[in-house]
């Protein structure tokens, strides 16, 4: 299937950065919808809810090696750095990977629905200070970390919870600012974390 132009969306993790946000509005005759990205020193959030008419890929680039919890709420998508690694994502699946390249590929795969996604991106330094390695799953994660080589955490995708989706919502309609926001989207994004890792228990 053909598909459009990429979106290119950068994530320049930087120190020291306060939070910020912005949203894309996409409005084109092959696409529509929006992006809502939230950003800060060492997570960045976006929230994907496009409607494509074709495929429509959304292109990331990073400045440092990083770990994306993937969140798949509505929709098809694909996640990819080349074709030999493609993982399908279908309603209500998630996965943490870990990408040690500057770019991945996230394709929106048109089913004449609404495409509807949160990836949230974490440094790998902070991956590693905020999670403590006690998990049996993580062992070979960390061999990969180690070695810089792309890897998923599972084999096959994992199911987003009630308290997933309920965290998530929370992450998305925040109103707080500044430092009381970055606490609470900390807080919110390691607990995302523990709950998929309790999957393997």
């Amino acid at each position: 299937m053909d598909s459009t132009s990429p979106i290119l969306v950068t994530i320049p993790f930087c120190k020291p950065q306060e939070l910020t946000e912005e949203t894309q509005l996409l409005q084109h005759t092959k696409v529509e919808g929006f992006l809502n990205m939230i950003n800060w020193e060492h997570i960045h959030i976006t929230h994907s809810n496009i409607r494509p008419a074709k495929r429509q890929t959304i292109l990331f680039n990073f400045n440092a090696p990083v770990i994306n919890l993937y969140f798949s709420l509505e929709g098809n998508q694909q996640i990819y750095k080349t074709t030999n690694n493609k993982r399908v994502f279908t309603k209500n699946t998630c996965n943490l990977l870990y990408t040690p390249e500057k770019t991945l590929n996230q394709d929106h795969l048109y089913t004449k629905k609404t495409s509807n996604n949160v990836q949230i991106t974490i440094t790998v330094t902070y991956f590693k200070e905020r999670i403590h390695m006690i998990y049996p799953i993580l062992d070979v994660f960390k061999h990969y970390i180690e070695h810089k080589k792309f890897k998923w955490l599972n084999d096959e995708n994992l199911s987003v919870t009630p308290e997933m989706h309920s965290i998530l919502k929370e992450i998305l309609a925040c109103k707080q600012q500044g430092l009381l926001k970055t606490l609470f989207i900390e807080g919110k994004v390691i607990k995302l974390i523990m709950l998929l890792l309790e999957q393997f228990e």
